[in-house]
């Protein structure tokens, strides 16, 4: 049993996750996909390092120097997609795997969910800018409230 269901794993919900933690909650984390949610996993970290990639092939091509001899080879993509994959699992695994495990909270796929995690009384989602958190059906505001630790 949970006090507390959180639906996604990015960073709206490993905040929410932390803090009913810090708060005495348990607290389950069901993720459908790869833990870290868009931003680790495929939007701003992973494009951030291609982007910074492409500045230093970009700058080591500038002549604008007179004197100065610049040069860059032909890129290597699959290299440069593992090393940025490389940054993405370290990431994943620094900023978001371990701190399930110091804050002492699970995480699970839904497939591993059992009826009897899901019959506490509230869950959160998180979902980038749009957040909510709703009672499962059967249960009322108060007994909300009086479930999780202040």
């Amino acid at each position: 049993m949970y006090d507390l269901a959180i639906i996604g794993s990015g960073s709206a919900a490993f905040a929410t996750a932390i803090t009913a933690s810090r708060k005495g909650a348990s607290v389950i984390m069901v993720e459908r996909g790869t833990v870290g949610g868009t931003c680790v996993n495929v939007g701003c970290i992973p494009s951030k390092a291609l982007l910074a990639a492409a500045e230093a092939r970009h700058v080591a091509l500038d002549d604008r120097f007179p004197g100065i001899a610049t040069d860059a080879q032909a890129v290597d993509m699959a290299a440069l997609v593992a090393g940025k994959n490389d940054i993405v699992e370290m990431l994943r695994h620094e900023k978001y795997e371990e701190l399930a495990g110091i804050y002492g909270f699970e995480t699970t796929r839904p497939l591993t969910l059992t009826e009897h995690v899901l019959t506490r009384r509230t869950t959160s989602s998180r979902r980038g800018r749009r957040r909510g958190c709703r009672p499962l059906p059967g249960s009322t505001p108060s007994a909300i409230s009086r479930r999780l630790p202040r």
